[in-house]
């Protein structure tokens, strides 16, 4: 008797213990909100399609965090930390209240949107992890995540996406004109330009069925007459002389006019509309437009990428390599009346609607927090041990949502 009361006082114990060490050994959520958290391998999913977003518009994707980012002059792993990681934690915690939100509003997923997330999970299976959950969980283990992970995920980010809609219509149609208006005006300038080509004439070219650029030097008279222009571009729009005697253009023509006559580029003769750069360090059109201001003209050296092998001057010019090839000249012009509404400009507003929806969302998120959340964030202190250098850029389902918001 005594010795079965001992060996059940013995298993109890272990059981205890047991329990004991898996409560205390569960990772804390990174994030929690109510009945909503963001876990350790939801951060580090998220880390990792955030790294390999920036890190495609810079260019970037596929070096070592170590390598220089000469844009910034220190190593890619520290642009990402000391650039990005205010605006990533942003973007997390306005993914948690959105849950929030999207209760507030009695919204829900509908069957056939569910199935279109396990749709599209099952294809990343098939595609990434030939066909294997336990494949596939495998390769994603290298980014901090799995399939569960991706499911949450992804449920969390349609929820948003859907709450957007809600509020701001599919399309911005439910956003006041007087507010899509207000921004445009903050975040947009116009310009026109006039390109000189006074070195190559550039040619864009099929070679086997792709669309190449090359160069044909120009002869010594070509060169002498568009010199000559240049000049006097630059003495009627950017530093007038006095007694200067012009040699080809008449110095009366319009813009428009001198542009119709001499621009090597005619793709835009109404003029380009273009967002505020955030860095002003590239030297190209929209940066030169975004130094000067409305009326004035600047001259920047025109450079353009070839897109295969070329020979220039018997000395080899490699794919991507910039050429020096002329002048730019690049006036700021006052901005016009809602070009976002109209056919002749929709390539530089493609994004306009959907960017308006996301800054008013913010703005929502931001009234939301301080005015009606009923649930205070928790943040946990693991939260240091996750820098965004921490985590590799993810390579395994990038495509998702374009794929999965096009078949919305």
């Amino acid at each position: 008797m005594k010795r079965t009361l001992i060996r059940t006082l013995s298993a109890l114990l272990c059981v205890f213990i047991l329990l004991s060490c898996l409560v205390s050994c569960k990772a804390k959520p990174i994030y929690e909100l109510g009945p909503y958290s963001i876990s350790e391998m939801d951060y580090k999913y998220l880390i990792g399609m955030h790294n390999r977003q920036v890190l495609e518009s810079m260019g970037l994707f596929g070096y070592s965090y170590d390598a220089i980012d000469e844009s910034t002059g220190v190593s890619i792993g520290d642009s990402l930390d000391q650039g990005y990681t205010a605006s990533f934690t942003a973007s997390v915690i306005s993914l948690l209240y959105s849950q929030l939100m999207f209760d507030k509003y009695n919204l829900s997923i509908d069957d056939e949107t569910s199935k279109l997330i396990d749709d599209n999970i099952t294809a990343i299976i098939a595609s990434c992890g030939a066909g294997s959950e336990q494949e596939f969980d495998f390769l994603a283990k290298k980014y901090g995540f799995n399939t569960d992970t991706l499911r949450k995920i992804y449920t969390m980010q349609m929820k948003q996406s859907l709450l957007i809609e809600h509020l701001y219509g599919k399309n911005g149609e439910k956003i006041d004109q007087a507010i899509l208006d207000s921004i445009y005006r903050e975040n947009y300038m116009y310009f026109q330009t006039i390109v000189i080509n006074n070195l190559y004439r550039v040619v864009e070219k099929e070679v086997d069925g792709k669309k190449v650029t090359t160069v044909e030097e120009l002869s010594a008279d070509e060169k002498k007459r568009r010199n000559d222009i240049i000049d006097d571009l630059n003495n009627l729009l950017v530093s007038p002389k006095d007694g200067y005697t012009y040699k080809v253009i008449d110095p009366t023509m319009s813009y428009e006019e001198l542009y119709a006559l001499y621009s090597d580029d005619t793709a835009y003769p109404q003029g380009c509309y273009s967002k505020f750069p955030t860095v002003l360090t590239a030297q190209n059109a929209i940066t030169a437009a975004a130094l000067i201001r409305e009326g004035d003209t600047t001259k920047i050296v025109a450079k353009r990428p070839f897109t295969q092998d070329t020979i220039i001057n018997g000395e080899k010019v490699s794919a991507g390599d910039y050429v020096n090839y002329g002048y730019v000249f690049v006036k700021r012009m006052p901005l016009g009346e809602a070009p976002y509404t109209k056919d002749e400009y929709k390539t530089f507003f493609s994004s306009f609607f959907n960017d308006a929806k996301n800054e008013l969302f913010g703005k929502a998120i931001q009234d939301y927090i301080l005015n009606d959340a009923n649930f205070e964030l928790v943040e946990s202190d693991e939260i240091k041990d996750y820098p965004l250098s921490s985590v590799p850029a993810n390579n395994l389902d990038y495509n998702y949502f374009s794929k999965l918001n096009s078949s919305k």
